[in-house]
């Protein structure tokens, strides 16, 4: 009996790490959003839309990994929503009201992009752009 559980105990433990290897690479892939360019609308009042290279980010931030960077979780989970006008244009979506009833400097786009250019300014790693009509081009 001894023996036979030295043999299926690291099957059972290998069988697991092999089914969550896979099933987790299956599961970013196919959740992985659209790539290409996208339009950042419905959280502006005053200045254009900004039309965001999503595949460009994503590549910078090295793949799927990328994703919570940007987009925040739902619960524990990854959102099934990418855009953030999907959940927090409603008003049940968030006791904060939406990004377009913020002000400037509390917009979360704002905050979360233009925090991101200038970390990655400070490191020299990319020229971000930080600056209102660099972003929302007429």
């Amino acid at each position: 009996m001894h023996s036979f559980r030295r043999f299926l105990v690291p099957l059972v433990a290998g069988t697991f790490l092999l089914a969550g290897a896979f099933g987790s690479a299956g599961h970013a892939a196919k959740d992985t959003p659209p790539a290409g360019k996208i339009s950042i609308k419905g959280c502006q009042k005053k200045k254009p839309p900004v039309s965001f290279d999503h595949a460009a980010h994503v590549k910078l931030l090295k793949g799927a990994k990328s994703c919570e960077g940007c987009h925040h979780k739902v619960q524990g989970k990854p959102a099934k929503e990418h855009a953030c006008t999907s959940c927090h244009s409603k008003p049940q979506g968030t006791k904060l009201g939406t990004c377009a009833d913020a002000s400037l400097s509390k917009n979360p786009l704002h905050v979360n992009c233009i925090g991101c250019h200038k970390k990655e300014l400070a490191a020299g790693k990319t020229k971000a752009p930080t600056k209102c009509a660099q972003c929302h081009a007429k």
